[in-house]
């Protein structure tokens, strides 16, 4: 039973003042009725229950909600081993630790372009993973070097990420051309790429070695563009002593940015900072041993790599993958997966729980079975929770249950994840957004579970409590910590936030303070819930409070009837003026156009609007779907 569920009960077992579910939100004084005697027995429940050691005072003060509890319940449970090593996963030998014991009884399986299921164990995969790593000492590869690597398929991928560690190196994932539209961008934006990474080595498929030469050519660098190696006898004398140790201040990965708000950058992490989010995913997600996970992400994308690959391997239990294309052709064959060969877990942004409402009929799921379905998190984007309940809807007659949703916040410059909920029913809220001003407190107008929202505009989804290691405050605009409820930019710091300078430059929006990371993100927490509204430099500031243009897209898309996934709002001061452009992947009728103008010059209070209409993609996305606004800006706003 996932943490969030038992505490509520162990509260609903001892609160004076009865009540059918103790929601997060739920104050357990005001709300529940408790006294100090209540709270001492529920806390030695507690203690008993999860095995906890004994509470000091001080560490209870401020634990107001059932929410509150449940982050401190989270906070204190010692990290689970991984399974056969015995090493707890948030050491930073967890990343490598499978290598020496690899699981033959469990691994990966991919779907081939036949529509058939390819798998490796991961024995086998440690074989060729150890092997890579011999051979890329052989073509001099040396500790620190960066290797970037561009692979199709997950086996190929995963022996050469873990070949690289393996021999001290860098992993460097780039995303393959299909995900960015033409070849000649595409060795444009790879150019830009290995220029900030300076590798000592490219592997990539045998289809874009050229393409990626020509990159390397562009970069102005010299280093070979190399094929994967070709697999290995996990017998062979060329696995024996090919892992170097690694350090936990080295650097373990180099990922880039989406380039959502401009030119990629790329985030040096370390093995501590890797290991540590690892850590904490699987904790966060009590990841069995035997949960089959199931992923459709690209490997290049953080929340692929880390969260749907790199975090089974590490816990060696199974996983299928498929990639984008696959699941953009036939999104049912992933809900397949869930519903009739075992998975439990899954992950995706809300534009995939969207596409499959577009494309699955509710005929299709007959003989379907969702029950089992534990976790579903959603993150990368703004979380709609109207097409959360549309989806639960769509699956709940075979079996699927609200509380599968995980929404959760996270970013690359933090390894990945930072907060997420507990497995209890999602909340939205609606908040009153003419109270979005810097430092000011939020007034909230409305709040529901998710499957008790009413429809209209306005509602954003909470998206969970920090994780225990992390430090999550909300600032001012001086950098100082706000109280809950109050307005401002979302700040991080603790074990898995990257504190080396970013390569190619941190935006104004994105930096370093010290070791706190300025995510650039706005919001507030609520009832314990990190709720982020928008990114500060997508925002325009109107009668002193904020106004995003995630929001503008989806009161547009509730107004007027535009498709959400076809338009795009782009803010700014353009000849002295704040203006509002939409970009539309559609021609307009008269009155869709009317419609549009009036609800933008309504929100923006008078601001100019400017309308692009045009086909499919007239709107920039980076190669994680993100809306590349500042280009959007850039070439429209002029």
């Amino acid at each position: 039973m996932p943490i969030a569920a038992r505490v509520a009960e162990l509260v609903l077992d001892h609160a004076p003042v009865g009540t059918a579910t103790p929601a997060g939100p739920a104050r357990l004084v005001e709300d529940l009725g408790f006294d100090s005697l209540h709270l001492m027995e529920l806390l030695v429940s507690l203690q008993v229950e999860f095995g906890l050691e004994p509470f000091d005072d001080a560490e209870l003060i401020g634990l107001s909600s059932v929410a509150d509890l449940t982050t401190f319940v989270t906070s204190r449970i010692r990290p689970e081993t991984g399974p056969e090593t015995g090493i707890e996963l948030s050491d930073s030998g967890a990343l490598l630790g499978w290598l020496g014991s690899p699981r033959t009884d469990a691994g990966i399986s991919w779907l081939d372009d036949n529509g058939e299921w390819i798998s490796s164990s991961y024995a086998e995969l440690a074989a060729a993973a150890l092997g890579t790593a011999a051979w890329l000492r052989d073509q001099g590869v040396e500790p620190g070097d960066v290797v970037s690597l561009t692979l199709a398929r997950v086996d190929d991928f995963v022996a050469a990420f873990f070949g690289v560690l393996a021999a001290g190196g860098v992993p460097s994932p780039l995303a393959p051309p299909l995900a960015l539209g033409s070849l000649d961008n595409y060795v444009d934006h790879a150019a830009h790429l290995l220029a900030l990474a300076d590798p000592r080595l490219v592997i990539a498929d045998a289809g874009i070695a050229e393409h990626l030469t020509a990159a390397v050519a562009k970069a102005a660098l010299t280093c070979q563009v190399s094929q994967p190696l070709l697999k290995v006898d996990p017998a062979s004398d060329a696995t024996d002593g090919a892992i170097t140790n690694p350090d936990p201040a080295a650097v373990a990965l180099l990922q880039f940015t989406s380039g959502s708000s401009g030119r990629p950058r790329g985030i040096r992490l370390t093995v501590a900072n890797l290991g540590a989010n690892i850590g904490m995913i699987r904790r966060w997600l009590a990841l069995g041993r035997d949960e089959l996970t199931v992923t459709w992400l690209p490997l290049h994308h953080d929340m692929g790599l880390i969260g749907c690959l790199l975090t089974p391997i590490v816990n060696q239990s199974p996983l299928r993958t498929m990639r984008p294309d696959q699941f953009i052709r036939d999104p049912l064959r992933w809900l397949r997966c869930l519903g009739a060969d075992g998975a439990s877990v899954a992950v995706s942004p809300t534009f995939g729980f969207a596409y499959s409402l577009s494309r699955i009929k509710p005929e299709a799921l007959a003989g379907l079975d969702f029950s089992n379905w534990r976790v579903a998190i959603v993150g990368a984007e703004r979380v709609d929770p109207f097409v959360l309940q549309r989806f639960a809807t769509l699956l709940e007659p075979h079996g699927f249950q609200p509380g599968t949703f995980r929404p959760a916040y996270g970013l690359a410059e933090a390894t990945l994840a930072v907060t997420g909920t507990h497995g209890e029913t999602p909340l939205a809220v609606r908040p009153d957004w003419s109270t979005m001003v810097p430092g000011q407190p939020v007034s909230v107008l409305d709040q529901g579970p998710l499957g008790a929202v009413p429809a209209g505009p306005g509602w954003v989804t909470c998206c969970g409590q920090p994780h225990p290691a992390l430090l999550l405050e909300v600032l001012d605009d001086e950098g100082q910590p706000l109280p809950p409820g109050h307005f401002g930019e979302v700040a991080v710091s603790g074990p898995s936030v990257s504190t080396m300078a970013h390569l190619g430059g941190s935006t104004s929006a994105t930096r370093l303070t010290g070791t706190q990371l300025r995510t650039g993100d706005a919001g507030f927490l609520y009832a314990g819930q990190l709720v982020v509204v928008g990114r500060t430099g997508d925002s325009l500031k109107v009668r002193g409070r904020h106004l995003f243009a995630e929001e503008l897209e989806a009161r547009l898309a509730t107004e007027t009837g535009l498709p959400a996934g076809r338009i795009a709002i782009a803010l700014g001061i353009a000849a002295g003026r704040e203006t509002a452009v939409l970009v539309c992947e559609q021609t307009l009728t008269d009155g869709q156009r009317a419609a549009a103008e009036a609800v933008l010059t309504r929100e923006t209070g008078g601001a100019d609007v400017r309308i692009e209409t045009g086909p499919r993609g007239l709107v920039l996305r980076t190669s994680s779907g993100k809306t590349r606004r500042r280009e959007l800006w850039q070439r429209y706003s002029g």
